[in-house]
């Protein structure tokens, strides 16, 4: 089991990814349940005889069934932000029909059915926040962790290239470390194209380079680190 443990390296930026997974549920939620009161909660079928209901939280397996291939099936962060939102709609249909497998009456309807969407939310976002403890400190990182971060941020170069900024934090994590690795490394990082910084605008989000987190107006929601 430590053997196993040791293999698993947080994301440079999976605070950002549970975040966006967390957000995204809560958003399917309030708007399913607002759908479903304008539309009277309504059923396919006929008006006579028993009537064929699609449960959305079907709907909700398939979108995460889609995340987990998107995940799966492709490199880089896009995949794994387009995963996160795309998994985070299918678990916010999925939960929303959370009081349907709890009880037959009322159902949907059933009142601690509330209390424990909230709680897996609430428990969501507080991952967030012990998974950005965890990766907001480069110093604390061991040199494998490093590794594993610069190898990161040099995958998603070789996609879309690395800002200034980018390039500096990614060879901060292993430069001077005198393994062989980490010099290959510092070589692949310095070669990749550039790629220019997101002009500054009011209302716009744009990318932290030094952890990836996302700020809104110069603030960073994610706060996982110093920079922002």
């Amino acid at each position: 089991m430590k053997r196993r443990s040791r293999s698993l390296v947080h994301a440079t930026d999976a605070a950002t990814y549970v975040n966006a997974f967390a957000l995204t549920g809560i958003v399917t939620v309030l708007a399913t349940r607002a759908f479903l009161a304008l539309a009277g909660y309504p059923k396919l079928g006929g008006s006579g005889g028993s009537r064929l209901h699609i449960a959305h939280m079907l709907w909700g397996g398939l979108l995460m069934a889609a995340a987990i291939l998107l995940t799966l099936g492709f490199l880089g962060r896009a995949a794994r932000l387009t995963g996160a939102v795309v998994g985070g709609a299918g678990f916010g249909l999925f939960i929303d029909e959370v009081g349907k497998q709890i009880t037959d009456e009322p159902g949907y309807f059933y009142q601690p059915a509330a209390g424990i969407i909230y709680l897996s939310f609430a428990s969501l976002l507080l991952l967030t926040h012990l998974i950005r403890g965890r990766t907001a400190d480069a110093s604390a990182l061991d040199a494998r962790q490093r590794t594993a971060h610069a190898a990161d941020h040099a995958l998603a170069g070789v996609v879309t290239g690395l800002t200034a900024e980018q390039r500096q934090a990614a060879i901060r994590l292993v430069e001077g470390s005198g393994r062989e690795v980490d010099a290959a490394l510092v070589r692949l990082l310095a070669a990749l194209p550039e790629r220019p910084p997101a002009a500054p605008a009011r209302g716009r989000t744009v990318r932290c380079g030094r952890c990836g987190g996302w700020r809104v107006r110069g603030w960073c929601w994610a706060r996982p680190c110093s920079a922002c």
